[in-house]
């Protein structure tokens, strides 16, 4: 299993995050998991984290940036929704 190591570009990403006011200082580990999803160009990321990831309005924004910066459009969902896929309800 290969771990992902903290790397300045992951710092500059969440940062921009925190600049655009997705999310506030106290929540930066919380961004910093985005902006790894998004640097290693993750299919998506899967949360619990409801306040703070798994947000209609944030994943949008978190969007907004990645793409400004150059980084593709992140899916990011709660585990029931990949769970469910493709189930009726």
């Amino acid at each position: 299993m290969d771990l992902l190591k903290d790397s300045a570009e992951v710092q500059r990403l969440a940062d921009s995050y925190l600049r655009d006011k997705i999310l506030t200082s106290k929540s930066w580990t919380d961004a910093s998991h985005v902006a790894y999803a998004a640097i290693h160009s993750c299919a998506g990321l899967v949360s619990w984290n409801y306040r703070h990831i798994v947000h209609e309005d944030k994943c949008m924004l978190f969007n907004v940036v990645n793409v400004s910066q150059g980084y593709p459009p992140l899916f990011i969902a709660d585990p029931k929704e990949i769970l469910n896929h493709g189930q009726e309800r």
